[in-house]
């Protein structure tokens, strides 16, 4: 007859995959939201762009290609620039099982606020950042928020109990 599993190992491997499964959720949930950002903040821009000087005259000056590359290119900085602030909210949301769709997307929005200023702080051109810019990147940071809602915290499987503590 088997012997029983003690009880420090009872349910180790489900606990195991379910912090595991997290961590790659989260990383897969965060470059989704970061390319989400960043053609939500291109779309509005050539919306603007459309607006004042015609889509036509837009490709026109900047070519076609320019409606992929710029969207990749944001896309990257915007990466590297927001995962200083979105891994803080991660960590303090994690440690505190915040599931709230609405504190996930009011987080993107200021991530976003605070990732177009500190873009424009590095690159000198904060005295000249146009209002628009701003709400659109906010906007564009609370649309990351809510993919970001959507694929790492909604669909995710539920935490261990709370008897018994993750491990990894």
């Amino acid at each position: 007859m088997p012997e029983p599993l003690s009880p420090r190992l009872d349910g180790w491997p489900e606990r195991e995959r379910v912090a595991s499964g997290r961590i790659g959720r989260i990383v897969l949930a965060y470059v989704l939201a970061t390319g989400a950002a960043a053609l939500v903040r291109t779309l509005g821009l050539i919306a603007e762009e459309s607006w004042t000087r015609g889509f036509g005259r837009l490709v026109g000056d900047n070519g076609i290609a320019s409606l992929a590359l710029v969207p990749a290119a944001t896309a990257l900085v915007a990466f590297f620039a927001a995962a200083p602030f979105v891994t803080a909210f991660v960590v303090w949301a994690e440690g505190r099982a915040l599931r709230s769709g609405v504190a996930h997307v009011a987080a993107g929005a200021v991530v976003g606020l605070v990732t177009q200023t500190l873009v424009a702080l590095l690159t000198g051109t904060f005295a000249a950042l146009p209002t628009g810019v701003v709400v659109l990147s906010s906007f564009a940071g609370a649309i990351g928020g809510w993919i970001y809602w959507l694929i790492a915290v909604r669909s995710a499987p539920p935490p261990p109990q709370a008897d018994r503590p993750w491990t990894i």
